[in-house]
């Protein structure tokens, strides 16, 4: 086991957000298959926006994950967000009416 600090060479920062103690939103493509994730954890950013999405609560997700850092959700929210800034739409084809 490594100690706190350790970042492996692989891992990448996603995000980092500016606020305080929030974690970083990190990949690693050793790790659950490179998807985003909260930094020192197996938790992935999708799971927790489909938790939220499915109607959980940040504080419920917090009792129910207690080993990931606290403000975690509110990283993978604004990872998305920052993501979803970026995303242009692109219509496939036209639907007729």
């Amino acid at each position: 086991m490594h100690g706190p600090g350790y970042r492996n060479v692989m891992e990448t920062i996603l995000y980092s957000p500016q606020e305080n103690g929030l974690p970083d939103i990190v990949s690693n493509p050793e790790i659950m298959f490179g998807m985003p994730r909260i930094a020192g954890s197996r938790i992935t950013v999708n799971l927790l926006l489909d938790k939220l999405a499915a109607g959980e609560t940040p504080e419920g997700l917090a009792l129910a994950y207690p080993h990931i850092p606290p403000g975690s959700v509110t990283s993978a929210v604004k990872y998305a967000a920052a993501i979803l800034r970026n995303e242009v739409a692109v219509p496939l084809a036209r639907r007729s009416a």
